[in-house]
């Protein structure tokens, strides 16, 4: 039986490997993902079960990737506003993420939500 951290890792690479199936313009183009519904369960479930202590390195990476995906929806960004402590903690550790798109996004989402 897999952990829902396990199961996030598979989204995201269910996620990468849609991603590069099709040529996509610059707009819009993540909120096309079919499978949306599975990723925002799946983050509900986590953020209700797991303090953000207990997260890894590799599903804080995994939270931060999706949230910059779920660009257009913010579904992501609408469940974690319903915890304060992952938007503080998540916007901490985002000031310093690698990927630019991921940061600015997060960045973004967490000064509207606070």
């Amino acid at each position: 039986m897999s952990t829902i951290f396990e199961e996030l890792k598979i989204e995201v690479s269910n996620f990468l490997n849609w991603s590069k199936s099709f040529e996509y313009d610059e707009n819009e183009w993540e909120i096309g993902y079919p499978h949306w519904f599975r990723v925002f369960a799946l983050i509900g479930k986590l953020l209700s079960s797991y303090k953000f202590i207990e997260l890894t390195p590799e599903v804080k990476e995994n939270i931060f990737y999706l949230l910059a995906r779920d660009n257009e929806v913010e579904e992501i960004a609408a469940l974690l506003s319903e915890y304060p402590d992952y938007i503080i903690s998540l916007a901490k550790e985002g000031l310093d993420y690698h990927d630019y798109e991921a940061r600015w996004q997060s960045d973004k989402k967490f000064v509207i939500l606070a």
